[in-house]
């Protein structure tokens, strides 16, 4: 008999085509390749219609091969697949929404953790409103989830665009549970917003949402789609048709292959595909829960997880006073306090001294006899790291004498001469060590570094005239720092701290149903699980935008800048030695530099650093080989930051302590 469908016979085990195979490892493919694009833009809704059409290609490529349909034989069958084929570009097309944003709470100083509402008097100097940007070009769809609000005042939302009030969100009153209760106990809620594309024009491509009454929220993220045109009409089919296209195709051919099954063997067949496939499912629960468990246990040195809260208020926001010679200060006495693993007594976590700089422990002022003078910028005065994880703190313990801290955020080589020459008569050390971080390079000779107006030297013909300092106006600094005085509070508890609040395990937990319920489809699922491992493996763009990938590779075009920082640089050498303290520079990595060890031009910079040390003379020492070996075992940096954890302070501190012990008098 010729021309007909195979008959079924007794041993004739329906075989799962290998297409579905093949269509699932693309799709994770895309969802990864598409998670990497366009700065945490999430297109992983194209491998879900990849998916989605592949499998339905595949029902019909069975149907075809076991039912009795009139066209067959191979002109039939080459023009049906060549339909299919076709029928599955389609389906990618029309699947696949435009790019869709996911910004998590914390990850940006614009997206707070806890956003407080117009009644909470506690919120001097918090963020006091969400802008999210768009790309400006048609309407978007931004959704607000929540971890929790207040009980009794949730608050009442203004969506803002372009200077225009263009929407209200109503928030649903919580439990009003406090951190770090939001995730567990919190009462979850989410809330969208269509803003118009007349709204967005490039120019003003933000949205606000800022609260005009009630009290506070806690965010978990923000998620931001880019609808389709006027003339787009096929990029409608957003989320739920994706989905629910990609289970109705998987029910068609599941249907098939069960019906397969039982013409093969009867009620026996199909009870052992059904057994084979509730062991398929278990084994995927427990890649899954090994990939949850996984993922959180790396997770510890993350400050965009609650399970390790810095607060970035606590550090930045309004902290600084200004300074006519050094630009600015940290502020003068400053406490912050956190609350540390449930305690019921807040402990100091941040102190500033007397004269605006990190104190060692709780002193306020600088004792006059010491071991070292330290240098720097953020990383020397220790962004998000506490009193005893700084890497002067870790130099005192291992050196068993004071160091002093002269390290402020955004500090830049020049500013860091005009400490060391203010301090280095006030006090007795034997050492001066300076901390240079690239991004010293580019505000080295600028009036504006990091939005702060700075004191520059004058430089004739490219030589710095270091008696020639213009600083800020009197006047101007007076006005800037009343402002900060009248509404800073010089005590203030930020909570909470918490290293590890949970378990590894509860919080693998909380991973999986994130991946099982709230990664309602194949490719946001892959491309979930995806991010979550490159953040392992610090993967992420960190936060310092100012030191650019064109800085690392390509460092003769700030060659100009590099020759200002290596003459303050060895004019410090000069003072210190007339003094008789012994000196040398050490060189902080870009996070971009060390996590991407692949990409050779990203040590660029560093080379060229080194080089000019040799060149000038100057005593230097690179740390970079030695965080990279300790990166395989912990994250040295915060990964979603590019600052030292605690784990790579701890090293840097370590390794600059040894090179003191070991020189020799």
């Amino acid at each position: 008999m010729t021309g007909g469908p195979p008959q079924a016979h007794e041993n004739d085990w329906p075989r799962p085509p290998g297409l579905i195979l093949a269509a699932l490892a693309l799709a994770a493919g895309v969802a990864a390749v598409a998670d990497g694009q366009d700065n945490g833009w999430r297109q992983a809704s194209i491998a879900t219609g990849l998916v989605s059409a592949v499998l339905f290609v595949a029902g019909l490529q069975v149907a075809w091969a076991n039912w009795r349909w009139k066209a067959h034989g191979p002109g039939g069958r080459v023009w049906i697949n060549i339909l299919y084929i076709l029928l599955g570009f389609l389906l990618v097309s029309a699947a696949s929404p435009t790019r869709h944003r996911i910004i998590y709470a914390g990850s940006d100083y614009r997206v707070p953790y806890q956003l407080p509402g117009p009644v909470d008097r506690w919120s001097e100097g918090m963020t006091k409103e969400i802008t999210v940007a768009t790309s400006g070009v048609g309407p978007v769809l931004i959704r607000l989830n929540l971890h929790e609000s207040h009980d009794t005042l949730p608050p009442l939302l203004e969506v803002v665009a372009g200077g225009a009030v263009v929407g209200q969100i109503q928030v649903k009153p919580g439990h009003g549970a406090e951190y770090p209760h939001w995730r567990t106990k919190g009462l979850a809620s989410s809330y969208s917003v269509i803003v118009p594309a007349v709204a967005l024009a490039p120019e003003k491509n933000e949205v606000i949402l800022r609260p005009v009454s009630g009290s506070w929220i806690a965010l978990r993220n923000v998620r931001i789609w880019q609808l389709p045109r006027p003339w787009e009409p096929w990029r409608y089919l957003i989320e739920p048709w994706n989905w629910l296209l990609f289970w109705l195709a998987a029910a068609m051919v599941t249907a098939h292959h069960a019906a397969a099954l039982w013409r093969a063997r009867g009620s026996r067949g199909l009870a052992m595909g059904a057994a084979m496939g509730v062991m398929t499912l278990g084994l995927l629960a427990l890649i899954l829960a090994a990939m949850a468990v996984y993922v959180e246990a790396r997770h510890r040195w993350m400050i965009t997880q609650p399970d390790n809260f810095r607060s970035r208020e606590m550090f930045y926001g309004s902290k600084h006073l200004r300074d006519a010679q050094l630009g600015w200060r940290l502020l003068p006495g400053f406490i912050g306090k956190t609350i540390e693993n449930g305690a019921s007594e807040p402990r100091p976590f941040y102190i500033v001294n007397n004269h605006g700089f990190r104190s060692l422990s709780e002193e306020m002022e600088f004792p006059p006899r010491g071991k070292v003078m330290a240098l720097g910028d953020s990383f020397t005065q220790g962004a998000y790291l506490g009193q005893t994880e700084t890497i002067p703190a870790v130099m005192a313990r291992k050196l068993g004498s004071y160091v002093y801290n002269l390290g402020v955020g955004a500090y830049s080589t020049d500013q860091e001469y005009t400490a060391f020459t203010q301090w280095i008569d006030k006090v007795d050390v034997e050492w001066v060590v300076l901390f240079f971080f690239a991004n010293d390079v580019i505000f080295v000779d600028q009036p504006i570094g990091h939005k702060f107006e700075k004191p520059l030297y004058r430089t004739i013909n490219g030589k710095v005239d270091f008696s020639g300092l213009m600083p800020l106006p009197d006047k101007f600094v007076e006005e800037e720092n009343a402002k900060v005085r009248a509404k800073i509070e010089m005590e203030k508890t930020f909570c909470c701290f918490s290293e590890m609040p949970e378990p590894v395990v509860e919080r693998a937990m909380l991973k999986i149903r994130e991946y099982l319920f709230e990664a309602r489809y194949p490719g946001l699922l892959f491309s979930t699980i995806v991010a979550d491992i490159r953040k392992t493996k610090g993967k992420p763009t960190p936060s310092h935008l100012d030191v650019t990938v064109d800085l690392l590779e390509n460092p003769g075009k700030y060659q100009a800048q590099l020759d200002m920082v290596f003459q303050f640089l060895a004019k410090i050498k000069e003072e210190s030695l007339k003094r008789e303290k012994k000196y040398f520079v050490v060189f902080i990595p870009d996070f971009l530099q060390l996590y991407e060890p692949d990409i050779p031009a990203r040590s660029n910079l560093r080379w060229a650093f080194m080089k000019s040390c040799a060149e000038n003379g100057i005593p230097c020492l690179d740390p970079s080989d030695e965080l990279f070996r300790n990166s395989k075992y912990n994250d040295v940096y915060f990964i979603d930051d590019g600052h030292f954890s605690p784990h790579g302070a701890r090293i840097v501190g370590e390794m600059v302590a040894e090179r003191i012990a070991e020189t020799r008098p």
